[in-house]
């Protein structure tokens, strides 16, 4: 299959501005460098720890916040460099479930109103008995009753405003949806019930996913492929399966040690890999491998050396001297 999203180098550079002249002093590098392909009809999980920049790249392919640099082609088209009017009718192609299902919705708008708004703005219907016809279609989907339709967010439960946002985001027929932990703020037992949502739309309706969580049990279960991130870039990216078997760099390693096991005989036994200190700040990030000063197995060449990705296995690549 071919791809449908190509990220190369993507950059995004916040400057840090001070005193009366707002004279910038430094610069938070939240995304630097980032590269990975998506084949159309898959998902590609991003993980890593709070702050390393998933979310940030996340709203950067879709020009929420603008790029320093790189570029980001879906189905061929540049999204980095579009002009507002070509990037808004684009914009129909990529659409975005939010984490907060609380923060996501207008409290002023009706569900009809949040679901009508990008149909009438993109011109997908001609009438009010097409809209309420699109509306409740669109409710369906997402298991959710047409008869709510005139209901305010306040009135629903977290699931069913995420609920809400997923039927939101795929009210314009798009090709890529970005999902920016749409699980972590709700309960355990809303979480199945969501995820399976994503996955049977996915089936149903042919979509391409970049789900970005911290949670790796989530994204094992939903990605066929997982890209970790620490401080701006990624480190290592393989097959969902593959990763969890046989992680490659020692941050995958660590992430992984850190999943409780429900056997408690396993969990007893099992060798723990503790990480000591905590993420350096990306306004001022190590030098050499970003991982460096927490890794256990560092050399001296990694304190000066950026290691590069490298292809260790067939669609396995890592960014680690040491990894083989």
């Amino acid at each position: 299959m071919s791809a449908l999203l190509e990220v190369r180098d993507l950059k995004v550079h916040f400057p840090v501005r001070r005193g009366v002249l707002q004279r910038q002093v430094a610069t938070v590098r939240a995304v630097d460098g980032v590269s990975f392909d998506v084949e159309e009809g898959s998902t590609l999980g991003l993980v890593g720890e709070s702050g390393c920049g998933k979310s940030t790249t996340a709203r950067a392919i879709l020009r929420l916040v603008e790029p320093t640099g790189g570029s980001v082609k879906l189905g061929g088209a540049d999204i980095v460099a579009l002009k507002p009017g070509e990037l808004r009718k684009k914009r129909r192609d990529m659409q975005m479930v939010f984490q907060d299902p609380y923060a996501s919705l207008n409290p002023r708008m009706t569900v009809f109103d949040t679901l009508a708004e990008p149909l009438l703005t993109h011109g997908l219907v001609k009438d009010k008995a097409e809209v309420e016809k699109r509306v409740r279609e669109l409710m369906s989907q997402v298991g959710l009753s047409g008869a709510y339709m005139r209901r305010y967010p306040h009135e629903f439960s977290g699931g069913q405003r995420q609920r809400i946002g997923i039927a939101r985001a795929i009210a314009l027929h798009p090709k890529l949806v970005l999902l920016d932990e749409p699980v972590s703020a709700l309960d355990v037992s809303i979480q199945a019930q969501i995820i399976n949502l994503l996955m049977d739309l996915q089936q149903s309706l042919g979509l391409t996913y970049v789900f970005v969580a911290h949670d790796l049990a989530v994204v094992r279960h939903v990605c066929a492929e997982i890209a970790v991130m620490y401080l701006g870039r990624i480190v290592e990216r393989a097959p969902a399966k593959e990763l969890f078997v046989t992680p490659r760099h020692p941050y995958t390693k660590a992430l992984l040690s850190a999943i409780p096991i429900p056997d408690p005989e396993v969990e007893r036994k099992r060798k723990r890999l503790v990480l000591v200190g905590e993420v350096p700040s990306p306004l001022n990030p190590p030098a050499g491998c970003h991982f460096h000063p927490r890794c256990p197995s560092a050399e001296d060449r990694c304190k000066t050396e950026v290691p590069k990705l490298r292809e260790l296995a067939p669609g396995v690549t890592a960014a680690c001297h040491l990894a083989d």
